[in-house]
């Protein structure tokens, strides 16, 4: 809503952005990648053949979904909902409460930080302007803030989901008007309905100095948050560690890496504002209810020039680095955000070095026991994978069984179908949603959002449009339940 621009550095000029789209030559490493939550195209698109339904054949696994959020419903406090869910994530939990970022319709108060279930749905945090990053803070309606002033400004979009637990926590940024800081990450504890501050602009960093950006975070059952911040004028971003109201380091630019080495650069992707302001997005780590973080870092120096690492009470282990050989051939080439679950398995998205040129897939598993979940080309019903979407946290499609939930194009001989896959601990694949089926509310599914999460015990989130629906439904945000066969 106040986003300008983000940029994003790797070691690979390959690695610029959050979409990836497969061409017919990836043999010759052509593949396009594209912004958040744009629908995605390929540069080789034909028109399909009109007698052709645009669906996957195979296609019996298709989950039982119920609606939780939907354009239109009424907000408690005034307004109705606009959930945008084909473009807005939902994080979900244990009980199948989910939170999300909403715009209210038709009332000052015209943003916000929702959970909702099927008892309904509840503001947690309501704001008014133009939203995050504009500067704007409107009428200065908002609700009042822990660090002085009201709410204003939040924040549209996957890197800036809300991250929540199984006790209904939850934990967004936000821009505040009339505060100690103009900008904050924040905790809301469900068991007294309190809201209380994690870190802001201007705060004393670990490091030394000040936090001159603050970043979102992932947050686990115990109520420890890892988040993302910039100290000073560096230029990347480190992960820090929020428990109980003390921050410390997790891992920092020039820390030793393990096996010889130092970082020298873990938090790569910055997103701009028109207020001047930037926001340390991602890779962010991910926390489980061990306290193990896990976390892209790039080595200078080291055994690889980077990789996948969990931290555990302040010391780093390789989970995967660049070079290392992957499931499906060829060597891991560079890594996005890994995902990490209480058993201490990771999921992440790799670019892949073939003797043929570049590719790319998602990986789950640990050190020696990774799986390749799915890769372009893959075989999916009646078609093939053209599309993949980053990994992301606080976003956690890795359940403790180690299910992944997964967002993939498909193209076949009818046209492109967007669809959601389950990927099964022994590697199989289970087709949850794909475009054209029913929705809970009438109508069919349309660009479904690309990156779903799952709750520790595999029930899983669906966002997307519901052109057709009964009531003016026009998006929702959904969920199902376990959809293992």
């Amino acid at each position: 809503m106040g986003q300008r621009e983000k940029s994003r550095i790797g070691v690979f000029a390959f690695c610029a952005a959050t979409i990836l789209v497969a061409t017919p030559a990836m043999a010759q490493s052509l593949y396009l990648k594209s912004h958040d939550d744009v629908v995605i195209e390929r540069i080789d698109q034909t028109a399909a053949p009109a007698a052709e339904a645009r669906r996957l054949t195979a296609s019996p696994d298709t989950c039982q979904l119920s609606g939780i959020a939907w354009y239109g419903e009424d907000v408690p406090g005034g307004g109705t909902l606009d959930p945008q869910g084909w473009g807005n994530p939902a994080t979900i939990n244990s009980s199948g409460q989910i939170a999300f970022m909403a715009v209210v319709n038709a009332v000052e108060r015209n943003q916000g930080v929702f959970i909702a279930s099927a008892d309904g749905l509840l503001p947690i945090a309501i704001g008014c302007g133009r939203g995050g990053g504009s500067g704007d803070p409107g009428s200065q309606c908002g609700d009042p803030s822990p660090i002085g002033g009201t709410f204003t400004g939040f924040f549209t979009g996957t890197v800036f989901v809300p991250a929540l637990n199984d006790a209904g926590d939850i934990l967004f940024i936000a821009d505040v008007y009339g505060g100690e800081s103009r900008r904050g990450l924040f905790l809301y504890q469900a068991d007294t309905g309190a809201i209380v501050k994690v870190a802001a602009m201007g705060d004393i960093s670990p490091l030394g100095g000040t936090f001159s950006a603050i970043g979102p975070g992932s947050l686990n059952n115990l109520r420890q948050v890892a988040f993302a911040a910039i100290t000073g004028g560096s230029r990347y971003g480190d992960l820090f560690l929020w428990d109980g109201g003390t921050v410390s380091k997790v891992v920092a630019t020039a820390d030793p890496a393990p096996g010889g080495g130092f970082f020298w650069a873990i938090v790569t992707e910055q997103f701009g504002f028109i207020d001047n302001t930037v926001i340390p997005t991602g890779p962010l780590g991910d926390i489980n209810d061990l306290g193990q973080i896990s976390f892209r870092g790039y080595v200078t120096g080291g055994q690889a020039l980077g990789g996948v690492f969990v931290s555990s009470d302040g010391s780093h282990q390789w989970y995967a680095a660049v070079g290392d050989p992957t499931p499906m051939g060829g060597t891991y080439a560079d890594f996005e955000a890994p995902i990490l679950n209480n058993a201490g398995q990771v999921a992440f998205m790799s670019d892949v070095r073939l003797d043929t040129g570049f590719s790319a897939g998602w990986f789950a598993g640990s050190p020696g026991d990774f799986r390749k979940a799915v890769a372009f080309h893959d075989a999916v019903g009646n078609g093939e994978v053209i599309g993949i979407a980053y990994s992301r946290n606080p976003l956690a499609p890795l359940d403790d069984a180690g299910k992944l939930a997964l967002w993939v194009t498909v193209r076949t001989p009818g046209g492109d179908v967007q669809a959601l896959l389950n990927n099964e601990p022994d590697g199989s694949l289970v087709i949850v949603a794909q475009e054209g089926d029913p929705t809970p509310f009438g109508g069919q599914l349309r660009f479904i959002q690309a990156w779903p999460s799952l709750s520790h015990d595999g029930q899983g989130t669906l966002g997307a449009a519901t052109p057709g629906a009964a009531g003016g439904v026009l998006n929702a945000q959904m969920a199902y339940a376990s959809c293992t066969p």
